[in-house]
């Protein structure tokens, strides 16, 4: 009697959510996570490649947003959410309460999708389930600090569908603009984005140690450890202790403005549900305004930023290339190393920062499908005198870079690989490409290679 009795009070407490909401909100985070889960595949297969790649999964949730936007919108902005936390005289303690059940209905909502995210990243590319509560507890962290950034937005709104399209615009702006790709972190500032710092969160909290700092760029685009995460977390928790302050006040309003529409005083002409929706309009319609004049401010800031004090972007100017391949590309016959010498400089070294070996196929030759070719590449301290004494074993632990699965759909090793050079001298690059279904494979095909650093 007793259990039905709290099971009453339970659905009591959370009648007021609108589960299609909730339904939205796992269906569309799924087919998100589906829809982005081969580019978190980690190329180079290494002793924690799976999980990183199960990590990633998770990091797409981040992304789109989309459970904080949905999250913000059930909490605050229905009309049953109005309902049923609405009083005529708030006192600062109720709104403290009400806030902070709020976020932590909200938080574990946030933290059921993450779970089903980090669960499926997991199963789907076998990662070690011995780092799986650091990469949920991460994941915690940087929902948390979300749901309170929303939490502002969605009592300053007001407004569900205004909430849900300016939140989710804010998540795509942090994406697209400072990187949502394996490897597209490559300063401080793209450790402040919520794909970026979950990533390296996680991997820094599961205390997993790369052998070394070039690993780590390598795999995670740009190296840090817990005191250069330091900076970005404590940014967020800036941003988070404001949207708290900032939450509190316009809840103090709204509640106040909710009771007011509650009531048809204003125009007894109107029925209680016009009487609202009339009132809701004219609240947000203000609010919406500045919102949208703050969002062209942003953008127009950013596309000025890019455009005209970085007008050149990440194009690379000649001096910093080491190597191309002619226009047409360049014979490599499979199992044979393609390597030379190059002379870095300290002029070079100071406008740089580390270097990109990309390689693209042009013609398959003798390919006939199959799971793909493997490209071994890396620029090391040798010379070629050193690497032709090398037998075939040295070589390979020499040059331990690499990519696969590359494939007519799928020709080039992206640009993304960056490594760091410190001293100037003489360098080695080498590669050498391998066909996976087939290890003794001898044929040949065209590929062009670049070879460049890449500009501060």
């Amino acid at each position: 009697m007793r259990i039905e009795l709290h099971f009453a009070q339970l659905r009591k407490r959370v009648d007021w959510i609108e589960p299609n909401y909730v339904l939205v909100l796992i269906g569309l985070t799924l087919v998100l996570i589906v829809s982005t889960s081969e580019q978190s595949i980690i190329e180079d297969p290494f002793d924690f490649s799976t999980t990183l790649s199960s990590i990633s999964v998770v990091a797409s949730v981040f992304t789109f947003g989309i459970p904080f936007s949905i999250g913000a919108v059930v909490m605050w902005t229905t009309p049953k959410a109005h309902r049923s936390i609405m009083h005529p005289e708030p006192t600062p303690s109720y709104l403290r309460s009400t806030y902070l059940s709020r976020l932590t209905l909200s938080t574990g909502l946030s933290l059921f999708v993450l779970f089903i995210a980090t669960l499926i990243g997991f199963l789907i590319y076998g990662g070690n389930f011995t780092y799986f509560p650091t990469v949920l507890v991460s994941s915690l962290l940087v929902a948390l600090m979300l749901n309170i950034l929303v939490f502002v937005l969605a009592l300053y709104l007001d407004s569900p569908m205004y909430t849900f399209a300016i939140s989710t615009l804010l998540f795509l702006y942090l994406s697209f603009e400072f990187g949502w790709s394996l490897r597209s972190t490559d300063d401080i500032f793209s450790l402040c984005t919520p794909y970026h710092l979950f990533r390296y969160l996680a991997v820094l909290l599961s205390g997993y140690q790369f052998p070394h700092e070039q690993a780590m760029e390598h795999y995670m685009g740009f190296y840090a450890d817990f005191s250069v995460l330091l900076g970005p977390l404590l940014l967020w928790g800036i941003v988070s202790v404001l949207s708290i302050l900032g939450s509190l006040h316009l809840l103090k309003g709204n509640m106040l403005h909710w009771m007011k529409e509650s009531s048809t005083w204003e125009n007894p002409s109107l029925s209680p549900k016009e009487s609202q929706t009339s009132g809701m309009v004219v609240h947000s319609q203000k609010r919406i305004k500045i919102m949208a004049m703050l969002i062209v401010i942003l953008f127009s800031a950013t596309t000025i930023f890019n455009t005209v004090l970085i007008p050149t972007g990440r194009q690379i100017p000649e001096e910093f290339y080491l190597y191309q391949s002619p226009a047409t590309g360049e014979p490599i016959t499979l199992g044979s190393w393609r390597y030379d010498s190059v002379y870095i400089s300290d002029s070079l070294l100071s406008q740089t920062d580390g270097f990109t070996l990309r390689v693209t196929i042009l013609g398959w030759g003798g390919y006939s499908g199959g799971e793909g070719l493997r490209v071994k590449k890396d620029l090391v301290s040798l010379s070629v005198s050193q690497f032709e004494a090398m037998n075939e074993t040295e070589r390979e632990d020499a040059i331990p870079s690499g990519s696969w699965g590359l494939t007519p759909d799928r020709s080039e090793t992206g640009s993304g690989i960056q490594h760091s050079i410190d001293d100037a001298g003489i360098y080695l690059w080498a590669l050498r490409f391998t066909d996976d279904s087939d290890e003794n494979a001898t044929y040949t095909i065209v590929v062009f290679i670049e070879i460049y650093f890449n500009p501060l």
